[in-house]
């Protein structure tokens, strides 16, 4: 199963959690917690400049 940040944030919420409870490593290093604000900040920075 593969979540989105925003699926992470959600499921985080209804569990009483914190979405770093969730993952395994630091969230710049974990594959899951891809499609983070700063990460489609920068995503979209990149397709201009390329």
């Amino acid at each position: 199963m593969r979540l989105t940040y925003e699926q992470m944030k959600e499921l985080a919420r209804q569990s009483g959690k914190r979405v770093t409870d969730l993952i395994a490593l630091a969230a710049q290093n974990d594959p899951f917690s891809v499609g983070r604000p700063a990460d489609l900040a920068l995503a979209e920075w990149f397709a201009q400049v390329c």
